[in-house]
């Protein structure tokens, strides 16, 4: 046929073509469309939908009655359809069909969506909320986070109420990039087209384009329900600030306790889940939708701590253990626009497809530190709440960050300081009760001085940064004279050894102290640094006694205190030599130390009150090592001729197959 040139692109010619009305309900189109009759070319294309958008108002079932924008497609048809931001926005009826393909346009004509027209036996109500949840949903992600849609492009935003016969789930298809709505059974659920479920299903798809946490029965797919929980939560925060914005599904649970699952307390809800890592309600299993569904609880929890703050008391299984149960948590809050700003560059930008709890809280502390800065209140919080629910450990300023100061305060006090403190601190020093603060709280540094007594104290110093609180490591502290101290060192000694015994100074060695040893009359001295002592014990017979320290520090000498010695057992066997220095001979007598020696006696056998009979090799170096002498004995004492050797110094090896001993010879002949 012949159509006017105004339809045509061809130019000013009439053109013969022909012409197709065409629908489609994914995207939602209805158009003319006319191709030329002679080559098939598309010519043109009409569309029958109205391309402008209309203001109406709708009854909703759960958020009361609001403006929406639809389509005009004339003037007594108006449709779920808008294009909003340039993304289109189509809320369809997928008529309690499994598949899209049945879907139908919701329709009114005159734009006013009244609860009398559609609070039906159909529950044709429920696409009003889903249609106007979307858009709050959109306008969320456009203005706040300013993200483009799902895609971050543009991406139609697709929903569909009625799906499938009285279905109690509502769910995000990242096939077809569709949101799918059931209608609940009336028993549990009513239509899940909630504000926080169309969120929830909303951020799946945003999961989806961004980290891509993959389902299945990892921890990935637990983290992908928890973030969606999240933007359930904070786009309901956001719009319907009347709304419990933490209980998920308070609009859709007809069954006790009325909402489906609690950020604040997971425990709680139509299904309970885990609020600790590995604690009560974990699902350790195969099934991917339960392990996901349910331990999603840790995320959702540490995303409420982050936000609102909190106490308590973890015992592994719960975070809301009872007093004393456990290890206790502390979280500063930081209000849920900062939490949920750290929680979505997380999620875009430093998580992979993979990531489980452990990789969560590094990567958010992580995105933390980037956005907020080191040591901000954010990353405290953000830190510490994972602390509260199981992941990691609480927060630490770096180790340079700390507490500095006199291990022992004088009677004239001592200053303690808090080293590189993050700017707009607030510093709060508590001590133990045998110290007193002298400055004024907050003061750094800060003066303390003893209240009396002797005896071990400490000094903590606690940060805050907004409604963040650290607690440094306490800086231990002593007030008056030491107490006894610990002596350390060899206890069993054997004759013509050195041993080295040291002072364990409370706090670590000062140089203002200074201490007064005793040790037993026959060993010898032989250096003494600050707090390390060394002695050498006699060639024969080291006596038993105790090696003893007292300390003076600048509130007195303490008492003594210290470690009790003894001639020990398995000692390897001695020899003297007479005379030394010698010219022509010497001899050689063996002491045999090798017998064990009780705690309250000691004993030294010589060898020539034995029976036994010994043969020695005897060799003689020179000072360079050189043998210049071998011979060999027997008996326990034996004469030695020094032949031919020239003055000087020599060492003497008696050795009788299994062991040596050896001793220094000094020859004059003058």
């Amino acid at each position: 046929m012949v159509i006017s040139r105004n339809y045509l692109k061809s130019g000013e010619k009439n053109c013969l073509s022909w012409k197709f009305t065409i629908s489609a309900l994914i995207p939602y189109k209805e158009e003319l469309i006319y191709v030329d009759a002679i080559s098939g070319e598309v010519i043109n294309q009409v569309s029958l939908i109205y391309d402008d958008n209309a203001t109406g108002s709708a009854q909703t079932q759960y958020s009361g009655t609001k403006a929406i924008i639809t389509n005009r497609v004339s003037d007594s048809d108006f449709r779920l359809n808008e294009s909003r931001n340039n993304v289109s926005i189509q809320t369809l009826n997928m008529q309690r069909q499994l598949s899209p393909g049945s879907s139908v346009p919701f329709s009114d004509n005159d734009n006013s969506w009244t609860a009398t027209e559609y609070n039906n036996q159909y529950h044709d109500q429920a696409a009003l909320d889903a249609h106007w949840a979307n858009e709050i949903v959109l306008d969320y992600w456009k203005n706040i986070r300013k993200r483009n849609s799902i895609n971050g492009s543009g991406m139609a935003i697709l929903s569909y109420v009625h799906w499938d016969l009285n279905y109690n789930n509502a769910k995000w298809d990242g096939t077809n990039n569709i949101i799918l709505y059931g209608d609940g059974d009336g028993i549990t659920f009513r239509p899940l087209v909630s504000l926080d479920v169309a969120a929830h299903e909303f951020g799946h798809g945003i999961c989806q384009y961004t980290a891509g946490l993959v389902n299945g029965a990892v921890e990935s797919a637990a983290i992908n329900e928890g973030f969606s929980d999240i933007w359930g939560a904070v786009i309901e925060g956001w719009a319907a600030p009347t709304k419990q914005k933490w209980f998920s599904g308070e609009d859709i649970v007809l069954s006790s306790p009325g909402y489906l699952r609690s950020m604040s307390n997971p425990h709680d809800g139509l299904e309970g889940k885990v609020d600790t890592y590995n604690g009560t309600y974990w699902y350790s299993g195969t099934d991917a939708n339960t392990y996901s569904h349910t331990n999603l609880g840790v995320l959702n929890h540490w995303f409420y701590l982050l936000s609102e703050g909190g106490t308590g008391w973890n015992n592994g299984l719960t975070s809301h253990a009872p007093v004393g149960s456990g290890y206790n948590w502390a979280v500063g809050s930081i209000g849920i626009n900062d939490a949920a700003r750290l929680a979505y560059i997380t999620e875009a930008h430093y998580l992979n497809s993979t990531a489980n709890y452990a990789t969560l809280r590094t990567q958010s502390i992580t995105a933390a530190a980037d956005t907020f800065g080191v040591n901000s209140a954010q990353l405290i919080s953000a830190t510490n709440a994972w602390y509260a629910v199981g992941v990691g450990n609480r927060f630490q300023y770096a180790s340079n960050i700390n507490v500095t100061g006199n291990f022992l305060i004088c009677s004239s006090g001592a200053q303690y300081t808090v080293n590189n403190p993050p700017p707009q601190t607030t510093i709060t020093w508590t001590c133990s009760n045998n110290i007193q603060r002298v400055s004024n709280q907050g003061t750094n540094p800060c003066t303390f001085q003893s209240l009396g007594g002797n005896g071990s104290g400490w000094i903590e110093a606690t940060l805050t940064i907004g409604t963040s609180v650290t607690t440094l490591p306490r800086k231990d502290v002593w007030v008056g004279r030491f107490e006894s101290t610990v002596v350390t060192g060899q206890a069993a000694v054997c004759p013509g050894n050195l041993y080295t015994y040291t002072a364990q100074v409370p706090g670590g060695h000062n140089p203002n102290y200074s201490y007064s040893w005793t040790y037993p009359s026959n060993w010898i001295f032989y250096t003494q640094y600050d707090n390390v002592l060394r002695l050498q014990t006699p060639l024969y017979n080291p006596i038993y006694g105790t090696v003893r320290v007292a300390i003076t520090n600048c509130w007195g000498t303490s008492g003594y205190s210290g470690i009790t010695v003894y001639p020990g057992s398995g000692c390897p066997r001695y020899f003297t030599i007479f005379p030394n220095p010698a010219s022509d001979n010497i001899t050689i007598t063996l002491v045999d130390n090798s017998e064990s020696i009780s705690d309250t006696t000691y004993h030294s056998q010589n060898v020539a009150e034995s029976s036994t009979q010994n043969n020695f090799t005897v060799r003689i170096y020179n000072r360079h090592g050189s043998l210049i002498s071998i011979s060999k004995r027997s008996g326990t004492s034996f004469t030695v001729p020094l032949t031919n050797m020239r003055d000087g110094t020599y060492v003497i090896e008696l050795s009788d197959g299994k062991s040596s001993s050896t001793q220094t010879l000094i020859v004059n002949k003058k």
